[in-house]
């Protein structure tokens, strides 16, 4: 209830804030008529006539590639908030075929860590636990990967609204395919850009089934779309904002 209250205080501020502003910077928009909508079309809806530019939190492209591990890998890098998560993770791989005897790789810390750990040691699964770790130790991590797991939980509702978490471009961005929620923009992405594959947070047979099609393919994917495409756009928008601030002086001097 305090969170949602909270919440509830932020985000009317930020409507009234955003009605001020010559330009508004965005991460995510709707990919195409069929998609689901980003968080400019959230913005759209409670504010009309804005200025507003989607620029993609995608990382840098790199040169750096990294052999997929010899035992299958199923890992999670970033903040550790929600538990359910982890426990339909956790279901959906002991599920799995004995043959594939899969990995977990679990990078991160948060207010769920204590209680993902404990999780993990009651589990029959080979598990490596990473903790907190630094920016420039991600690339190490996902080359232990061979898949990402991103499916959050819904309730919090900013990935139903449209965003879109880094973890899956970083994984992408050194080879590796995602699962990642379904039903909304962060699956739409995936799936177009064959980067990963949906499924519905905490469906157990569908992350089963997910993990199955992707371990049978194993294989190195290309984020074709990385930070060079979005900072030529971010570059224009400052742009179209120096235009704005000359037409105003001009108006004043006449």
């Amino acid at each position: 209830i305090i969170r949602r209250f909270v919440a509830l205080v932020i985000e009317r501020r930020l409507i009234r804030r955003v009605k001020s502003c010559d330009l508004i910077i965005t991460s995510s928009g709707s990919i195409s008529k069929g998609s689901h909508p980003g968080l400019r079309e959230w913005i759209q809806k409670r504010v009309k006539n804005t200025n507003l530019v989607v620029i993609e939190n995608r990382p840098i492209n790199t040169d750096r590639t990294y052999a997929l591990p010899e035992r299958f890998t199923i890992g999670y890098a970033g903040k550790i908030r929600e538990k359910t998560m982890f426990e339909t993770l956790i279901k959906a791989v002991e599920n799995l075929p004995e043959s594939i005897n899969p990995k977990l790789i679990i990078a991160g810390h948060g207010t769920a860590g204590r209680e993902v750990n404990k999780l993990l040691e009651k589990s029959s699964l080979e598990t490596e636990t990473v903790g907190k770790f630094q920016t420039k130790e991600l690339p190490e991590i996902i080359a232990k990967m061979s898949v990402m797991y991103a499916v959050y939980p819904t309730g919090r509702g900013n990935i139903l609204d449209g965003a879109l978490p880094t973890k899956m471009f970083d994984a992408a961005i050194y080879g590796r395919p995602s699962i990642v929620n379904a039903n909304c923009l962060m699956g739409d992405v995936a799936v177009q850009e064959k980067i990963g594959t949906a499924v519905n947070s905490g469906d157990v047979k569908g992350l089963t089934a997910a993990i199955l099609e992707l371990e049978s393919k194993n294989n190195i994917i290309k984020l074709e779309r990385d930070w060079s495409s979005e900072a030529k756009k971010l570059v224009s928008a400052y742009g179209s904002l120096a235009n704005i601030s000359s037409n105003d002086k001009r108006s004043k001097e006449t």
